[in-house]
């Protein structure tokens, strides 16, 4: 590359840098909710002067670092970490405790196996609780409206009072998916730590580990690894990230198990004796996540005969885990169904799954009414929107160029890209994808949906981010091809991305311009 085109490719990177920094401080100045409308310039207002320095100190760096990591050839898993943290770290500071949904549970349930009580033994009329240290129930609550309300609550008096609080939701979970939240309890409580510390402790513990395993992810899975990178930086999945949730562990380690699958399927080596161990070990973890991922677990059938010694080996191995994984997850499905109380009025999971077994088509219609009614909620959820606990409304115009983005990304093939996937493979992608779908749609509804109602309620899009990279394998074709992607403008466009999502948390909670519904 001559210096005319060196000194072309800087001027364009600066300019795309240039243009995404006053988009955002565009949007800080002129932020507009419902018939109220404020100009938040630098000095006219303390959202002003933050959204300003955030979006210029972090911008302005983040433009330099991308540059020189790009022009250093840096490996991108390196550059998900230079990226993931920083801005991880941001959605932890200015989202509030309890200001991301279910956080709350989840900070009840960690705190409970951090005092050794794996299993939620103790019921009372249905409901899973344990005697928890009562600060947490002042400190991890979804009514908090703004940070002058969470510090008071932080600053309050503490107490080791405990007592019974419930956490009946989350006793339907694995005690495998609060353990990285739990260990930051526990390790920070020995040192005489406050429930506060506790608290970020966990959040920080889990969002760490989180990133590692979108890191392994990236470093491992053959193709397209830049679209791993944009899951794993999408808003919604810091906004996960950053809290007490256990969709932070499930979304990371499903991405990893999917790329680790992948990545055998393609290296040239044979599978070793150690990785049929943590194979196993692996698929294990897969199937108590969540009982909705655990079809993850059949994607070892895409790994080749000749991988193994001979075809013998190959179907005992793959027969023995799925089977174990399936017995595994069943054994938990059925312990903790005792846990399955009327969450929602009107709700009965046996009669639903009566109503399901015996009227298949009318159950169908209802999940196609269902994803017609929401699929646009999902699809700006998946890019942006209703980020915090569902309130905090980021700008529509990265919420749709995130659309567009990922769009042509998940659908696109680089000149350059040498990547195929046969029939079996697309196919077996396609139909533990689909299986997990149904099974997300059926958990929902048995669980939180009356049998009555037309429509599934309580679907989320983040229980469909671990299973976007499959998305990748079924969509891939040959005819949509496009020139080689610049990285560095997708990495930019990631970060303003986030840094817009982040000073939207912050106008929300940080100065309490909360908006007066949810966004469903």
């Amino acid at each position: 590359m001559d210096k005319t085109e060196i000194r072309k490719n800087i001027i364009t990177y600066i300019a795309i840098a240039v243009i995404l920094l006053l988009i955002n401080l565009l949007i800080n100045f002129t932020v507009y909710r419902g018939e109220k409308f404020d100009v938040h310039l630098p000095g006219s207002d303390d959202f002003g002067t933050s959204s300003f320095v955030i979006t210029m100190v972090f911008g302005i760096l983040y433009s330099i670092l991308i540059y020189f990591s790009s022009k250093k050839k840096w490996k991108i898993e390196y550059i998900y970490l230079l990226l993931a943290i920083p801005i991880g770290t941001l959605y932890l500071i200015y989202n509030p405790l309890g200001k991301v949904p279910d956080e709350d549970m989840h900070a009840r349930k960690s705190m409970a196996i951090s005092y050794g009580n794996f299993f939620s033994t103790q019921v009372e009329d249905g409901k899973a609780v344990y005697p928890i240290n009562s600060k947490i129930n002042e400190l991890v609550t979804r009514s908090t409206t703004s940070y002058d309300e969470a510090l008071k609550r932080i600053e309050a008096e503490e107490t080791d009072e405990r007592i019974p609080l419930e956490y009946t939701t989350m006793a339907l979970y694995a005690p495998i998916c609060h353990m990285p939240q739990a260990f930051g309890m526990f390790v920070t409580r020995i040192f005489g730590a406050s429930i506060v510390v506790q608290c970020y402790a966990a959040r920080t513990v889990n969002m760490l580990l989180a990133i590692f395993l979108v890191f392994e992810a990236i470093k491992l899975i053959p193709f397209k690894k830049y679209i791993v990178l944009m899951i794993g930086l999408l808003p919604i999945t810091m906004n996960e990230f950053a809290s007490m949730a256990s969709d932070a562990f499930a979304i990371g380690f499903s991405l990893f198990y999917i790329a680790l699958i992948f990545n055998i399927k393609y290296k040239e080596t044979p599978i070793e004796r150690k990785d049929k161990i943590f194979l196993v070990i692996y698929s294990l973890i897969v199937a108590l996540l969540k009982i909705v991922y655990m079809p993850l677990v059949f994607l070892l059938l895409l790994i080749p005969r000749k991988k193994y010694n001979n075809k013998k080996e190959k179907n005992v191995f793959s027969a023995i885990v799925i089977a174990i994984s399936i017995i595994i997850n069943l054994i938990w499905l059925v312990y903790c169904t005792r846990f399955l109380v009327e969450f929602n009025q009107g709700v009965d999971g046996k009669a639903q799954v009566i109503n399901i077994l015996q009227n298949p088509i009318g159950y169908i219609l209802v999940m196609f009414r269902t994803m017609n009614t929401f699929a646009q909620t999902f699809i700006t959820s998946l890019c942006g929107e209703g980020l915090g606990h569902y309130n905090v409304q980021t700008s529509v115009l990265y919420v749709f160029s995130c659309i567009m983005m990922m769009t042509v990304l998940f659908l696109a093939k680089e000149e350059d890209d040498d990547n195929s996937f046969d029939f079996i493979v697309k196919a077996i992608s396609f139909i533990v994808f689909g299986v997990i779908v149904l099974l997300i749609y059926t958990s929902v509804y048995v669980q939180w949906t009356p049998a009555t109602k037309p429509i599934i309620y309580g679907i989320q899009a983040r229980y469909f981010i671990p299973i976007l990279p499959l998305v990748i394998v079924f969509l891939d074709n040959c005819s949509f091809i496009i020139k080689k992607i610049n990285k560095s403008y997708l990495f930019l466009f990631v970060v303003f991305m986030n840094l817009n999502a982040v000073c939207m948390i912050m106008y929300t909670y940080v100065f309490g311009n909360v908006l007066d519904f949810y966004i469903k």
